[in-house]
Formats: structure tokens, C-alpha cells, sequence
């Protein structure tokens, strides 16, 4: 997403030093390809493709991200935003106002 990353691990095992930090670099590409807006094969891709036309599903874990995701921007009064800088279709700015989370019952 355009970030960078460092991981620093400490230990005596090497091989085990660098297993985990091979894990971490993997978890890194995992939840890069989840989340990346900038991928249009990602999973948010998908669903800001298939949310701009009407609701779509979502597995439990982005469930669960966009439900961290509000409540974060419930904390902090808006100040963390994951749609800040999109735009409507006027071309106004959107917030996560416009995000609506149907969580079934389970």
C-alpha cells in the first residue's frame, strides 16, 4: 500500500530469528493483497467495485476490519477515516457515514 515496512526480531536462534521474520514479511503480502486500493485484484478493490453499485458480501475478517474501522472512527470523531479523500457521485467528499455494515446474525 505504498508503505514501508521494517521488521526487527531478537533471539539467539537464527534459523529461528529468520523463520519468524519470513512469516511477518508474508503476513505483510497477505493483508497487502486484502487491502490495497491500489491493486485491482485486492479484496477492497472488489468491494469498492461491487459497493459503488449496491451492497456486496465481505468474508468475516474485512467484516471484521471495517467493524475495527468504525469504531476507530467513532473514537476519534472522524479523525480516522478510511474513506477520507474518496469522493460521491457529485463529487462531494464521502466519510464512513456513508458505509453501511449489515452484520447478520449469526
Amino acid at each position: 500500500m505504498a508503505s514501508s515496512s521494517e521488521i526487527v526480531v531478537f533471539g539467539d536462534d537464527p534459523e529461528q530469528l529468520d523463520a519468524v521474520a519470513e512469516m511477518a514479511l508474508a503476513e505483510i503480502a497477505r493483508v497487502e493483497q486484502l487491502l490495497s486500493r491500489f491493486d485491482p485484484t485486492s479484496e477492497l478493490s472488489r468491494i469498492n467495485r461491487e459497493a459503488a453499485c449496491g451492497g456486496c458480501l465481505v468474508d468475516f475478517e474485512m467484516l471484521q476490519i471495517l467493524l475495527d474501522c468504525r469504531a476507530w472512527c467513532l473514537r476519534t470523531e472522524g479523525a480516522f477515516d478510511i474513506a477520507a479523500g474518496s469522493r460521491n457521485e457529485s463529487g462531494g467528499p464521502l466519510t464512513f457515514d456513508a458505509v453501511e455494515l449489515d452484520v447478520p446474525e449469526r
